[in-house]
């Protein structure tokens, strides 16, 4: 399955307003496929949304790939308030089906991988990049999950002395 065509569809039904429900079916009849596709792919709903947010930050680090760490990081917190129904959304449908942990994990792990290869050629040692993304993921998943409340500026102000 296509990736942004994913994405989009998923985005596309979460980003309007606050969901209680969603479920396999909704997102396979919006995407136009069976749920044995879907099934083909994922392990439910929990695998869909690991794989949505890992692609995110992927699409994320190749669109501020010239510019400084702090722009990286402050974009990245633009986005996810810009797009905090969704965010919100997904963090909710994630603990409903009890993978809050597992997909904070992975995502942890992604954001570190990816900030690993953008740092490459810097003197940021693995044990320095670790820390700024479990500082930055943490702090963004209790940001998300009380609506994004507080500022951006607030939140990176925070995450700011990690970078």
């Amino acid at each position: 399955m296509n990736n942004n065509r994913l994405h989009l569809t998923l985005r596309k039904d979460l980003a309007k307003r606050t969901v209680k429900k969603y479920s396999v079916t909704q997102y396979c009849k919006t995407l136009g496929i069976g749920r044995s596709a879907f099934y083909n792919q994922y392990d439910g709903m929990p695998g869909l949304i690991c794989h949505i947010l890992k692609h995110e930050i992927a699409l994320h680090f190749r669109e501020y790939q010239d510019c400084s760490l702090k722009q990286l990081v402050y974009g990245f917190l633009k986005e996810i308030y810009d797009l905090r129904v969704y965010y919100n959304n997904i963090y909710h449908l994630s603990i409903k089906n009890n993978c809050k942990r597992h997909i904070c994990q992975e995502i942890k792990n992604k954001f570190f991988k990816e900030l690993q290869q953008y740092l490459i050629k810097s003197d940021y040692s693995n044990k320095k990049i670790l820390s700024i993304s479990s500082v930055t993921i943490y702090r963004v998943k209790d940001w998300v999950s009380h609506g994004c409340k507080e500022s951006i500026l607030q939140i990176y102000s925070e995450i700011e002395p990690a970078l």
